[in-house]
């Protein structure tokens, strides 16, 4: 999996300048781990950068995370119809 760095931050065709996070995290209360891809677009008012959406996606496990991950890249891209990953995707453990 090959993640295309050129696009995690851009220009939407809205004229919207746009950045792509991940974040990892383990929730003790509820003893999940998940994955989030979030797309933050930056407010001109404010001058601050505005979480918009987000995708996440909960795994068990190293093997679980890469799918996981996977899955919420490419649900990503779909939603926000930007292309984050190029190539065939592979998960290799």
């Amino acid at each position: 999996m090959r993640i295309i760095t050129r696009n995690l931050k851009g220009t939407l065709k809205s004229g919207e300048q746009y950045k792509i996070a991940f974040e990892d995290k383990y929730d003790k209360i509820l003893k999940e781990r998940y994955v989030m891809v979030f797309k933050d677009v930056y407010d001109e008012v404010f001058k601050m950068w505005i979480s918009k959406n987000a995708v996440c996606k909960h795994y068990s496990d190293v093997r679980g995370y890469k799918a996981a991950l996977k899955k919420a890249i490419l649900e990503a891209e779909k939603k926000w119809n930007i292309q984050l990953l190029k190539g065939n995707l592979k998960i290799v453990a």
